[in-house]
């Protein structure tokens, strides 16, 4: 492609800056971080695929947002961020799905039922899926033998579509299907209506199967292979069409032969409560994985998997931990006649319905329910197990307020609340458990302000109440609140000054986010007293004047100020930037967006030589770029557009070899792109567009074979790109 000057050609840059705009280039202001490429160009190649969204239901995928925020995208919980869900059922979207997805390497949970997608079913790489649910759409052609990699997928849904074919006799290795039937199993192997040949005789090898259903397809033939090798699984063939009777009744003899049925009760158990607690739990439990294969009345419950007994006689359950384990189905309030029960651990499974009446529990000192699908609200009986010191109900849907009398629970040191759908303030009496450590209530729709009791629990080490709607600030005189560790406030409505003493009461404290909000007033200085200080997010808030220096804390390694009012315009103001010299283990730092001017100081060279991202966007920064930035060398983010910056680049740009990212658009640098760009062999963004470049574009820029997005528009350049 030549490129010729601008005055020539007009046609050419306007192309070119549509192209950018196409692409989300108009919003370059770096205020929002997308540390996986991989999971947000995947993300983004799905969007562009989908013709049709009545409900506006990707109005907020764009870059300018992290990826992790957008409508049904569940990310992990820690970084780097991966998409781990996405989920956009009934949404009225049309299309074809984009075989991108299968880049999303952490992906666990894919759910697009209930939608209008057309065309061939994706090309799902080898991932670790444990759900795809398809169901519902306008899928045409055959199932790909691919999808049959997925060896940990556990649930498949492709009911309802219009696909033809025969089904993949690989469908075999897929060992650890688990049958969803229509009485709350978890798999729904619902491929029709249009599906031809022979049943797999490769499905008896899916022993964990224990619903298959073959509705309303078209022509069978009937495989006599053993669909029931595993005593314990009752497979219900959902066949009013198409298999013929000797069918059904030769699987009927297979399973009466396999001894379906028969029960040995030849241990004697002591506590028949007990037991039947335990038997009546399991009765409303779905198992995929066996996990509770051991729970029969040959063994004695104290040997049952996830169970442990008092040491003495009579044994009675003192633990139940049955933690991703894959469990589903309702838990029973038996649970609630285990009354020397200590700690009952279900975290990480698909339990659904209300909490479970436990209140007879008064010996209960760790309670997990953490990550499942209960919902309701939290009852109030909860606090009558007085003797609770850990309490994990995060990450499920309920509802309504936090019980006022939670503050009953006078030993609780663990209170985990987080990601649920939780409204009401937070209540006040809660700082009257004073022996709380570690709060955790973000991502909820709590409002009103935070209770002052809170800022006076003398043992909190995490308070953490992000992406919620509360309101008001920090109280301007803190209490000493040492040993405080983690406080998170981010994504609220939070206003106000800082305390002048944050710092000082806060000594301990090692992260400290407050990023959008709208905090207002200067940054206290007390923060540098702070040694323990790792992280400091303050971005998109109110933030005015200068900033303070950061000097004595050592361990700092992540520091956004963007999205401000700072300024900093003299030797004085910009003193801050000296004595970040001293924090040698930094490795981010953002200033973009705030009202910062003049030159550049030389010191910029002498920050941590651990420094990875240094963003200054959208300031007034004017002359030239120090030479002294090229000792940063293991850039991978260089941050310097739309500012007022000039001269030439070639004396330190090839220096950053390390570079991912180049941001130089929107200033007046002049000269040559120089050749030594070339060498930049990460660089995968590149702008350079709306500056004073010229001569002629560098053939070496062929040599960069990761770049994906180039800018060089509006400038004065000549020649061509070479690929």
């Amino acid at each position: 492609m030549d490129i010729t000057t601008c005055a020539k050609q007009p046609a050419l840059p306007i192309l070119l800056a549509s192209l950018l705009l196409y692409h989300g280039v108009g919003n370059v202001h770096c205020a929002t971080v997308h540390e996986n490429s991989v999971d947000l160009h995947s993300l983004l190649d799905f969007q562009q695929r989908v013709t049709n969204d009545p409900n506006g239901a990707l109005s907020n995928w764009s870059i300018s947002t992290h990826f992790c925020r957008w409508n049904g995208v569940t990310c992990s919980s820690t970084r780097p961020w991966h998409v781990k869900g996405l989920n956009l059922t009934t949404q009225n979207l049309a299309g074809q799905i984009s075989q991108s997805l299968g880049n999303l390497t952490y992906l666990q949970t894919l759910d697009l039922s209930g939608n209008s997608f057309h065309g061939p079913l994706p090309l799902v790489k080898p991932l670790q899926h444990l759900e795809i649910l398809l169901g519902s759409n306008l899928f045409q052609g055959n199932i790909p033998d691919v999808l049959t990699n997925c060896s940990n997928l556990a649930y498949l849904d492709l009911s309802t579509n219009q696909l033809t074919g025969v089904i993949p006799s690989s469908i075999g290795s897929m060992t650890k299907l688990v049958g969803l039937s229509f009485t709350q199993n978890n798999l729904r192997l619902c491929l029709d209506p249009n599906l031809t040949g022979v049943i797999p005789a490769a499905l008896g090898n899916i022993t964990s199967l224990r619903s298959l259903s073959f509705r309303k397809l078209a022509q069978w033939k009937n495989s006599r292979r053993d669909l029931a090798k595993d005593e314990h699984n009752m497979i219900d063939l959902m066949a009013r069409q198409g298999l013929k009777l000797g069918m059904l009744v030769l699987i009927a003899l297979l399973l009466l032969c396999h001894g379906v049925g028969n029960v040995d009760c030849a241990t004697v158990h002591e506590n028949r409560g007990d037991l039947s607690s335990l038997l009546d739990f399991k009765q409303g439990i779905i198992d995929p994985n066996g996990a509770l294969k051991t729970w029969n009345a040959s063994t004695h419950y104290c040997r049952w998997a996830g169970v442990i007994c008092t040491p003495k006689r009579p044994w009675r359950v003192f633990e139940l931990n049955l933690a991703g384990q894959s469990l589903g189905g309702q838990i029973s309030s038996s649970l609630g006649n285990l009354t020397f029960l200590s700690k009952l651990d279900l975290f990480n499974n698909s339990f659904f319905g209300p909490l479970p009446l436990l209140n007879r529990l008064q010996q209960l000192q760790n309670l997990t329910l953490g990550s499942n699908r209960l919902h309701g609200a939290i009852p109030n009986a909860l606090t009558n197990s007085s003797s609770l010191s850990y309490l994990d109900l995060s990450t499920n849907l309920l509802v309504g307020a936090i019980p006022a009398n939670i503050s009953l629970l006078l030993n609780l040191e663990y209170l985990d609340l987080d990601q649920n759908n939780l409204t009401g303030t937070i209540p006040q009496i809660i700082g009257d458990i004073t022996s709380l450590e570690i709060l955790y209530l973000f991502q909820n729709q709590l409002s009103g302000s935070i209770p002052d009791k809170i800022w006076q629990l003398p043992n909190l080490v995490r308070l953490v109440l992000s992406e919620n709607n509360l309101s008001g600030g920090i109280p301007q005189t803190l209490h000493n609140l040492s040993s405080l560790q983690i406080l998170g406030l981010e994504y609220n409505m939070l206003s106000k000054a800082l305390p002048p003493n944050i710092g000082d009461a806060l000594s301990n404290l090692e992260e400290l986010n407050l990023g959008n909000n709208m905090f207002e007033g200067q940054i206290p200085a007390s923060l540098g007293n702070g040694s323990g200080l790792q992280i400091i997010m303050f971005l998109n808030n109110a933030f005015v004047g200068k900033i303070p220096p950061f000097g004595k804390l050592s361990n700092l390694t992540f520091l956004d100020l963007g999205s401000n009012r700072l300024e900093a315009s003299d030797s004085d103001s910009w003193e801050f930037l000296h004595a970040l010299g001293n924090c040698s283990y930094l490795q981010d730092f953002s200033l973009s967006q705030n009202q910062l001017e003049g030159h550049i100081p030389d010191s910029i060279g002498n920050l941590s030589s651990n420094l990875q991202s240094l963003v200054l966007s959208a300031n007034k920064l004017s002359g030239i770029v120090p030479l002294s930035i090229g000792n940063l060398q293991n850039l991978t983010w260089l941050g310097l557009d739309f500012n007022n910056l000039t001269g030439p680049i070639d004396e330190w740009i090839g220096k950053l070899t390390q570079l991912v990212r180049l941001n130089l658009g929107e200033n007046d640098f002049i000269g040559p792109i120089p050749p030594s760009i070339g060498n930049l062999n990460q660089l995968a963004t590149l702008f350079l567009g709306a500056n004073g470049f010229t001569g002629y574009i560098p053939p070496s820029l062929g040599n960069l074979q990761y770049l994906v997005k180039l800018d060089v528009s509006f400038n004065n350049l000549h020649g061509s790109i070479y690929t």
